[in-house]
C-alpha cells in the first residue's frame, strides 16, 4: 500500500513539471523587452535565429519582373504607403531575421501620439544575402499595450498577433497580401 502512495505522489510531482515546461515552452514569444537589439540579439543566438542589420542583406522587391533594390528608408515609406504608418512615426532599426530557410523583416514603429506598430514582412530567396518581399506584410497595432502584448506571433501565414494583457487592452492585426508592388510605394 505504502507503495502504491509513493508511486501516486511520484506520478503528481511529474505531471506537474511537465505542464510547466510545456506552459514555459508556449510562452517564447518576443516580450516587450526582447525589442531592443542587444535583446532580440541574444534571443535569436539562443535559438539559432540570426539577427543582421537591413544593411548586410541587399532587399528587393519585383517592379514589373525586374527586381528592384531598396534602402530601410525606401522599406519604412512602404510600410507608410501600404500599411497606414503614420509619416511622423519613429522607426526602430529594422532586422532581417531567420529561423531556418524562413527569412523575414521585422520593424517596430512608434507615432506620435503613441501607437506603436510592429510589422513583418516575409522574404523569398534570391542567393546569396539578397532577398526579395515576398509579399506578405503582418502588422500588430496598439496604443494601449505598448510595452507588454500586441506583437507579431506568427510572421509569415497565417498573421498572428498576441493578446494585450489588460482587460479591454485592444491589439489590432492588419494582415497585407501584395502581388504586385508599386514603384511609388518606396518613394
Amino acid at each position: 500500500m505504502r507503495h502504491k502512495n509513493n508511486f501516486k505522489i511520484f506520478s503528481v510531482v511529474v505531471s506537474a513539471m511537465l505542464i510547466l515546461l510545456s506552459c514555459q515552452r508556449n510562452n517564447e514569444g518576443v516580450s516587450a523587452e526582447d525589442l531592443n537589439t542587444s535583446s532580440i540579439q541574444q534571443k535569436n543566438n539562443s535559438s539559432n535565429l540570426k539577427s543582421t542589420s537591413f544593411n548586410s542583406y541587399d532587399i528587393f522587391y519585383d517592379n514589373n519582373g525586374t527586381n528592384t533594390q531598396i534602402t530601410e528608408s525606401e522599406y519604412h515609406n512602404f510600410l507608410i504607403s501600404v500599411m497606414n504608418v503614420p509619416s511622423n512615426s519613429n522607426f526602430d532599426h529594422t532586422e532581417v531575421l531567420s529561423n531556418g530557410s524562413d527569412k523575414y523583416l521585422l520593424t517596430v514603429a512608434v507615432s506620435s501620439s503613441g501607437t506603436t506598430y510592429r510589422i513583418s514582412d516575409q522574404l523569398s530567396g534570391l542567393g546569396g544575402d539578397e532577398y526579395l518581399l515576398a509579399g506578405s506584410t503582418c502588422a500588430c497595432t496598439t496604443s494601449d499595450c505598448v510595452n507588454l502584448g500586441c506583437e507579431v506571433l506568427n510572421k509569415g501565414v497565417p498573421c498572428e498577433c498576441s493578446e494585450c494583457p489588460g482587460e479591454g487592452e485592444q491589439c489590432t492585426k492588419t494582415h497585407t497580401v501584395t502581388s504586385e508592388y508599386s514603384s511609388a510605394w518606396f518613394q
